[in-house]
């Protein structure tokens, strides 16, 4: 059986899942027998999973084609090890699943149970086959959410160009046996955003133009930050008044906004601790003709470009500059340790153990500092972890250690109970290679080795990390969007921005401007409406009749 969950952002797809299915089919399965994972980690965290990519022992960087995808003895005992009794597999978020990968999931799990369960590989995409003949695979998500990228390998693509595992990986999704459309939004408190969420997903004829009623333009607009900042002071700039102290979230689509942001929060959260910030910059190396090829007058002027880089997706995860503080709120960009230290997971600095040759300053302790050199290691205690990753006895004399800054003292913000080492982890240094794009030459990409210490503003994130999150206790919203973005996708963007927030009166607009009430008023993306409704609109309506008959046979009472 194949089942699909399908709703609008904030209807409690998620908490379904969390305290009703998955509770119910481990009961059933064992606490084994359950997988539970989605296309992030910080999606995959809200189900208490792992991302598709660590589930079937693959990386972000690892190829999807068929060939690529068979197993040698060591991966076929670590996959066997989860999948052989596994009788359920939820996938969380469809909508950023891509093809490839379904299909690349659905492949390695039938060769980890091929043996065990006498499978015949080439049937592997058969309905009663596919991943290695689990009896139930669920795909919870919703149509109008961002897709992966690229968007053309999103599940709901158009198959004309499409590769053979992209094919295969679409067809066992469109294989579903029941669709279940939750329709009653449950994370909202707003009427008015209600309606604005309700008015933007409904379909606008071809040809046919269409005005957003004024009064729920005007409660969208009276978040706008700039309209605020104008009307308390003409001529102030709007950034002046963005909550920058009350741990809200600061979410962009795009990435030099979202770098932006992230200095603006680590600057208001040491001054709100009084705290000195360290300013951290990245190490970058690359050859010597390097420099010449990039067109940079000098090492310094290339090495500068590439600490510019804001996008964590275009340079291995590592940010250009760290920004921290003794008790700062930060998350991993990237997977240290699974399942707990992996990307995005919330933690708070308790110590930085700096490198001995840093210049030790006297006299009062500096607001800012610029490090000369690479901390060894920085202290954090992982959320909700309980795990001991430090040694008792030299980790404790580190960490103490850690805790007396490069100006001489010891930092205020020290804990009381740092002799206490459960969930403390030492994120050091970690070197990635990236590809910087040149601009203007005849070699397009430059290869970059990068060391950084894998840390960034807890709050501060892009669009993609949000999916599937309700933004308490409230978030500023940045606007902008690329031009060269299709209009359909910057849809898509304006749509999981609002649907994030409970109410208006959590959200603060950047960048709210008439043209994105264009984009809202143009309506839902009409091949993803049809793409769906062609696919599963005949099994969705047979399965509500399933529902109502079981419910009348069971004798529930209807949902008021």
């Amino acid at each position: 059986m194949t089942l699909i969950i399908e709703g609008a952002g904030g209807c409690g797809k998620t908490m379904v899942l969390t305290e009703l299915i998955i509770p119910l089919l481990e009961t059933f399965f064992g606490a084994h027998g359950v997988i539970k994972e989605a296309p992030s980690n910080k999606a995959a965290r809200l189900i208490g999973g792992r991302t598709v990519h660590s589930g079937i022992g693959l990386s972000a960087e690892s190829s999807l084609r068929t060939a690529a995808l068979g197993l040698n003895a060591q991966a076929r005992r670590k996959l066997e090890v989860t999948l052989i009794r596994a009788g359920a597999r939820l996938f969380d978020e469809w909508s950023q699943l891509g093809a490839t990968l379904n299909h690349a999931a659905a492949l390695r799990t039938t060769y980890a149970r091929e043996a065990v369960y006498g499978l015949v590989i080439s049937d592997y995409s058969r309905p009663a086959e596919r991943f290695g003949r689990m009896p139930l695979l669920i795909y919870s998500g919703d149509a109008l959410q961002l897709p992966p990228v690229p968007a053309k390998n999103s599940l709901l693509a158009d198959l004309a160009e499409a590769s053979a595992e992209h094919r295969v990986g679409a067809g066992i999704f469109a294989q579903a046996t029941h669709v279940f459309h939750m329709a009653r939004g449950m994370r909202f408190t707003d009427d008015r955003l209600v309606a604005i969420l309700r008015f933007m997903r409904e379909p606008v004829p071809e040809g046919v133009e269409r005005s957003m009623p004024e009064h729920l333009w005007r409660a969208l607009e009276a978040t706008s930050v700039e309209g605020r900042a104008s009307a308390a002071q003409p001529g102030s700039h709007g950034g002046s008044i963005v909550n920058l102290t009350d741990d809200w979230y600061h979410v962009s689509y795009v990435w030099s906004v979202v770098s932006m942001a992230a200095f603006a929060v680590a600057r208001a959260s040491a001054q709100q601790a009084r705290e000195t910030l360290y300013y951290i910059p990245a190490k970058d190396w690359v050859e010597r003709a390097a420099v010449v090829q990039s067109g940079a007058e000098s090492r310094q002027e290339l090495e500068r470009d590439l600490l510019g880089v804001p996008s964590l997706s275009k340079t291995g995860r590592l940010p250009g500059f760290a920004l921290l503080h003794q008790g700062m709120r930060v998350r991993l960009t990237t997977t240290l340790d699974p399942p707990w230290a992996v990307q995005d997971v919330g933690a708070t600095v308790v110590g930085i153990e700096y490198d001995p040759r840093e210049a030790q300053s006297r006299g009062a302790q500096p607001r800012e500092v610029l490090l000369a050199f690479m901390p060894l290691a920085v202290y954090v205690r992982l959320d909700d972890c309980s795990i001991l990753f430090l040694d008792a006895g030299s980790a404790q004399d580190a960490l103490l250690a850690a805790l007396h800054s490069p100006s001489g003292g010891t930092q205020r913000g020290a804990p009381s109970g740092v002799t206490d080492l459960r969930g403390v982890f030492a994120v050091k240094p970690i070197k990635r290679r990236w590809q910087h794009e040149l601009r203007g030459t005849a070699a397009r990409f430059l290869k970059v080795d990068r060391v950084q210490l894998p840390l960034a503003p807890e709050k501060a994130v892009s669009l993609y990390s949000m999916q599937g999150v309700t933004a308490r206790p409230g978030m500023v919203a940045y606007w902008q969007l690329p031009r060269v973005l299709p209009n359909e996708i910057k849809w898509l963007v304006i749509y999981v921005l609002l649907s994030r927030v409970p109410s208006l009166s959590q959200l603060q607009s950047v960048g709210l401007t008439p043209r994105i009430r264009r984009l809202m008023e143009a309506g839902a993306p009409e091949n993803l409406v049809q793409t769906f409704q062609r696919l599963f609109g005949t099994t969705m309506e047979e399965t509500r009749r399933e529902a109502r008959a079981a419910r009348d046979r069971f004798g529930w009472a209807p949902v008021p």
